[in-house]
């Protein structure tokens, strides 16, 4: 957790750098759609860059599509202050699930309710929050197919991580009809 915290200034500069490249319309990213994909402990160093650093010159313009918040091992309450402050990006994407073992497991430690584990407080009103209960129960890394696990991504989640990642827009009611899972339902497709 230190680590993830202490790595906040190494990624603002990241982001300042992508946001120069968009500006000057440099090649490599010219025409590109962009997003950033924040897992579990990452988004500690999202949430430390938002209350340490000068997000203002992030804040700019909008130069990322999609920021994902997946699974964020976090502290749930008060995230709507610092998220709302988040407008380097179109569209923000909360992913929670309040069956996660993992950030129950983290809840525990921190004494703290985790932001990927439950949203119950104000919301972000920037944010598109997407539950992941039915989906995927229990699982954390629900995002990836690793080759000793059982576990295979559905067919469902494959369609829906590809969009997003792929910088498309992915509207609540949206993201509800495509993480309809069915039973026994499974992809071996890799993403």
């Amino acid at each position: 957790m230190e680590n993830a915290a202490l790595s906040a200034g190494q990624y603002y500069n990241l982001l300042l750098e992508i946001q120069q490249a968009r500006k000057l319309e440099a090649p490599w990213i010219s025409g590109v759609r962009f997003t950033t994909f924040n897992h579990s402990m990452g988004n500690i160093i999202v949430r430390q860059m938002m209350l340490t650093q000068d997000v203002a010159r992030l804040n700019d313009f909008p130069f990322i599509d999609n920021l994902v918040l997946n699974a964020a091992c976090v502290p749930q309450k008060d995230h709507a202050e610092w998220v709302s402050k988040i407008n380097f990006a179109h569209h923000i994407y909360i992913h929670h699930n309040k069956k996660d073992f993992q950030l129950k497991g983290a809840h525990l430690l921190t004494m703290r309710k985790q932001l990927g584990e439950k949203i119950r407080d104000d919301k972000a009103p920037n944010a598109t929050y997407v539950n992941f209960k039915e989906a995927v129960r229990y699982k954390h890394t629900y995002f990836m197919n690793f080759p000793q696990n059982e576990y295979r991504i559905p067919t469902a989640l494959v369609t829906y991580f590809s969009r997003l990642l792929r910088g498309e827009e992915i509207t609540s009611s949206a993201a509800a009809s495509l993480l309809v899972i069915k039973e026994k339902e499974s992809s071996t497709s890799r993403l």
